[in-house]
């Protein structure tokens, strides 16, 4: 049997789940290290809703699942608990542009800060931090360092991605 009671149940589940997408903010005139931030944040955001696997399995996962057939599963879940259950699951598909401007953004601390690593991993980490929205504030005891210095780091990096993006006349977006 369906989730679905009738067809328009199915839009109503689309609508949920377009209802989802990212919230279009104003774009500022010329790029600032708030803005690389921002976009870096988007990206890693873009990378985690590909339904491809981002980050390795992990310990515990060798086990292959239990196959149940029809009869086992029968009268386990309600008809509105299979509905939520998908929409839970779903991402969000990212768009060709988003995939576009996220790799371009991801290539930016290696462009740009290629020579200075710990710059490069100091923007990188905070951003995907924020993406994943797992700010605690302890990001600066993976560098083995002060708080300060780590976000000295962060701000540095940000302020020359910016100043190259500047430089190479990349369209602000």
């Amino acid at each position: 049997m369906s989730p679905y009671n009738n067809e328009s149940d199915a839009f109503s589940l689309a609508d949920k789940i377009a209802s989802r997408e990212r919230k279009e903010v104003e774009c500022p005139p010329a790029w600032t290290p708030e803005w690389v931030d921002y976009r870096l944040t988007e990206a890693y955001e873009v990378l985690m809703s590909l339904p491809g696997q981002t980050r390795p399995r992990q310990f515990g996962n060798s086990m292959p699942r239990p196959v149940y057939s029809a009869d086992d599963t029968d009268g386990w879940f309600t008809d509105d608990d299979r509905a939520r259950n998908q929409l839970s699951r779903y991402r969000g598909a990212a768009s060709l542009s988003d995939i576009t401007r996220m790799e371009e953004a991801l290539a930016w601390p290696l462009r740009y800060l290629g020579t200075e690593t710990h710059l490069a991993r100091a923007v990188a980490w905070s951003a995907f931090r924020k993406a994943v929205k797992r700010e605690d504030g302890k990001l600066h005891q993976k560098f083995f360092v002060s708080r300060r210095t780590f976000f000295r780091w962060r701000l540095k990096g940000l302020n020359v991605i910016c100043h190259g993006l500047i430089l190479h006349r990349v369209v602000v977006s």
